[in-house]
């Protein structure tokens, strides 16, 4: 497994793993998904990839003057094997903190697993749909600011 930033090479994975994830993942959305949706999302974002066996099998990309996470895909496949986690960290690692994400609210596993890294719920918004705004503190000491 290697983290790694994306190359323009690695555009057509992305847009499906993209798509493909939210197909799979996001039960409550009942809408077609765009194969340029990536391109459009994430523009002006810094991308990092994570790739196994030269196949990528997740990525998150972050808004970095904002420091705000936009997006977290893993290949269902690959769940639970860290792939997650080990994306989050690379940002923790390349950025001060706060940092910021949205998930929506409905994405229960998804917030289960931002809080169990030691995200912090700090209020409830709503857009397209609710979601809960998460902040990470890279100590506690800092979080009391």
């Amino acid at each position: 497994m290697i983290i790694r930033e994306m190359q323009k090479t690695d555009a057509l994975q992305l847009r499906l793993l993209f798509n493909k994830v939210r197909k799979e993942c996001f039960s409550w959305e009942r809408k077609e998904y765009h194969i340029m949706e990536f391109d459009q999302q994430t523009i002006d974002e810094a991308i990092y990839v994570c790739e196994k066996r030269g196949r990528i099998i997740g990525f998150i990309s972050v808004y970095l003057p904002d420091k705000f996470v936009h997006h977290l895909y893993v290949d269902q496949v690959e769940k639970g094997r860290g792939v997650g986690r080990a994306l989050l960290q690379t940002v923790i690692d390349l950025i001060d903190e706060p940092i910021s994400l949205k998930c929506v609210c409905q994405n229960e596993t998804a917030l289960r697993f931002y809080k169990q890294l030691g995200w912090k719920s700090v209020s409830i918004g709503h857009d397209e749909s609710s979601y809960c705004l998460l902040k990470y503190f890279k100590n506690t000491l800092t979080e009391e600011r």
